[in-house]
Formats: C-alpha cells, sequence, structure tokens
C-alpha cells in the first residue's frame, strides 16, 4: 500500500477527532438556552430592522407619488367633501363675529364661587 500525504493527513484528523466524540457536554439550563435565543434573535431583528428601513426609505418615494397624485385627482373631480352635517366643504375661515372674547375674571362676573 501506498503512503502519500492525504492518507496521512486524514488519519491524523480521525485520531483527533476521536476523542472529542467521548466528551460530554455540559448541559445548558433553560435560562441560558433562553438567553443564548435571545442573543441570536436580536443580533438578527437588528439586521432585519436596518434592512426593513432602508427598503422603506427607498420605497417610499417610489410608491407614494402616484399614490398622492391620484388623491389630488379624485380631490379635483369631485370637489370638496362635507365633513360635519350641514358642512359645505370649503375651509373654515376665521368669523369674527362669533369669536370668543376672553373676559378677565373680576368678582361681579365670577360665577364659579
Amino acid at each position: 500500500m501506498k503512503v502519500s500525504a492525504k492518507n496521512i493527513a486524514t488519519h491524523l484528523l480521525l485520531l483527533l477527532l476521536l476523542p472529542a466524540c467521548g466528551k460530554k457536554e455540559k448541559e445548558l439550563s433553560p435560562a441560558r438556552i433562553n438567553a443564548l435565543a435571545d442573543s441570536i434573535v436580536n443580533s438578527r431583528m437588528d439586521k432585519l430592522r436596518r434592512q426593513a428601513k432602508e427598503d422603506l426609505d427607498r420605497r417610499m418615494p417610489i410608491e407614494l407619488k402616484p399614490k398622492i397624485d391620484s388623491i389630488r385627482n379624485v380631490s379635483h373631480e369631485i370637489g370638496p367633501v362635507p365633513v360635519f352635517p350641514g358642512d359645505d366643504g370649503t375651509p373654515a375661515r376665521a368669523d369674527t363675529g362669533s369669536m370668543l372674547q376672553l373676559q378677565t375674571r373680576t368678582p361681579s362676573n365670577d360665577t364659579q364661587r
């Protein structure tokens, strides 16, 4: 049988790995298992959050512009939309006749006694 460097390396590797199979590993407590799992999940979640934020920042201008344009077109077609019953949909303007007047509380007009 011919002895080669590959053959020797394979036999040495097997001899080094054999004792490793006989070692009994230390058992992990449930708390340690949870801590390791949380550590792995948190590191991956940070990466996923960063990637999601990058995707959002990249896609927001692409997807939002057509939606905004569509809403603007519809609002120009249908006109003002009433919000409250009896409302004609026009923007509110300051009405000086019905504005609240601030008063200084004096003993003669104090009604909270």
